[in-house]
Formats: structure tokens, C-alpha cells, sequence
């Protein structure tokens, strides 16, 4: 009858399996940091802009992972974040603007591109100029799956 060894017990599956178990830890410890030093980030950004920690937050998420063109995210911030302060006055969720949420089909963000410029942002829409699309308009309803 064959005797059974466990795999913690062979020198080489121990030794890997340790250095998984070492590698978790390190990657947990970094995730930590990460989350820790965009709180902090989303803390000043608030502080400074006087926006709700929580758009403060999604947008330096968005920033971080490179998802979207910088120049596109640029849009949020420039001339002290009047896109984003606007957006929040109207009303916009930030799954609208950022699509940080799976019941979003499409958000502001997957529909701008380079050189856009937003004309105007309206409880229902948000007019955009393009140079090769010309005007168009983002409506709330488009975000929404069906």
C-alpha cells in the first residue's frame, strides 16, 4: 500500500509554498499602502477643491490605474475642477460620470476623447464639442443598462 505524503512535507513544495505565503503578505502589505496613499490623495484633493471625498476618490482611482487617456481625465481637473463641480451640481451619480458601477453601460468618460471640450452640463446632458464628431450631446438615460 502506497503511504500517502502530504505536500507541505517535500522539501521543494515546501519551499514554494512558503514563498507563496511570503509573496501574499508582501502583495497585501503594498495593497495597504496603495489604499492608504489614495485616501490620503483624495483627502488633499478634497481639501483643496472642497468636493466630496468620494468623487475626489473615484477620479484619482481612475488617474491611478491608467484606464482612461490622461488627457481626457485632465478635463476634471482643469480650471480648479469646474467639469466636476458641475457635474455634481447637476445631480450626475459618479457611476454616470465614471462608471465605477456594473448597472452602467456607458459613462461620460468612455464617450470623451482627445481634444473634446464640454459646452454644457445640464441635469439631463452634457453638451460636447469634438473636432472630428462635431457637437453631441451625453444624455443621463444613455448611462443606464435596459
Amino acid at each position: 500500500m502506497k503511504k500517502y505524503i502530504p505536500i507541505e512535507e517535500i522539501p521543494f513544495y515546501r519551499n514554494l509554498l512558503n514563498k507563496l505565503r511570503e509573496f501574499d503578505a508582501k502583495k497585501t502589505e503594498i495593497d495597504d499602502l496603495a489604499s492608504d496613499l489614495l485616501d490620503e490623495r483624495a483627502c488633499v484633493l478634497e481639501y483643496e477643491t472642497s468636493i466630496h471625498y468620494e468623487w475626489c476618490k473615484a477620479l484619482l482611482s481612475l488617474e491611478i490605474t491608467a484606464k482612461y487617456n490622461k488627457d481626457v481625465l485632465h478635463l476634471f481637473r482643469e480650471s480648479e475642477c469646474e467639469l466636476l463641480l458641475a457635474v455634481i451640481k447637476h445631480n450626475w451619480l459618479i457611476s454616470e460620470i465614471f462608471g465605477c458601477d456594473d448597472s452602467i453601460e456607458k459613462s461620460l468618460i468612455t464617450v470623451l476623447a482627445y481634444g473634446d471640450r464640454v459646452l454644457i452640463v445640464h441635469d439631463e446632458f452634457i453638451k460636447i464639442e469634438n473636432t472630428a464628431r462635431g457637437k453631441f450631446c451625453f444624455y443621463k438615460h444613455d448611462s443606464i443598462m435596459e
